[in-house]
């Protein structure tokens, strides 16, 4: 795991315990099968991401925001992969591959617009096993970060 992209390294709400905590949350997601990684949809920036995921570009970054501010494409890019959209609110994201990815995605945003994005394979997971797994561990962040909500699941 490691940092992808400080570069506000000035911004107290990114402190060293912060990355060091999400980089523990992406170990948890990496050993039951996601490839993920944590950003920052206010100013644009990859805090941390697995080794296996491809880097988000700025304007993927910009079109999840739009989503979540109430645009609902047909489809949208994680990594340079293209996603069908198939669910969308104020604080979730999901979509499934298309033209032959065999991955489907599962975004999450905290009310301080802190953004969870995980890929995992579609073959071998199912969506019910792949979002308990995803919610085990945004539970555990949660828990330890009282100020940070998704939904009053996490409370």
């Amino acid at each position: 795991m490691s940092i992808i992209n400080n570069k506000n390294k000035n911004d107290l709400s990114v402190s060293k315990d912060n990355i060091e905590t999400f980089n523990e949350i992406l170990k948890e997601l990496q050993k039951s099968g996601f490839k993920s990684m944590i950003c920052n949809l206010d100013d644009e920036v990859v805090y941390c991401g697995s080794d296996d995921c491809e880097m988000i570009k700025f304007n993927e970054i910009v079109e999840i925001k739009n989503i979540f501010n109430g645009s609902n494409p047909l489809g949208f890019f994680i990594g340079g992969q293209r996603y069908f959209l198939k669910l969308s609110d104020d604080y979730t994201i999901r979509g499934s591959g298309c033209s032959g990815i065999t991955e489907n995605i599962i975004i999450e945003r905290t009310n301080n617009n802190k953004c969870f994005i995980s890929i995992y394979d579609a073959i071998n997971t199912s969506i019910n096993d792949a979002e308990e797994k995803f919610q085990l561990i945004l539970k555990y962040y949660f828990k330890n970060n009282k100020d940070e909500i998704i939904s009053n699941n996490y409370k």
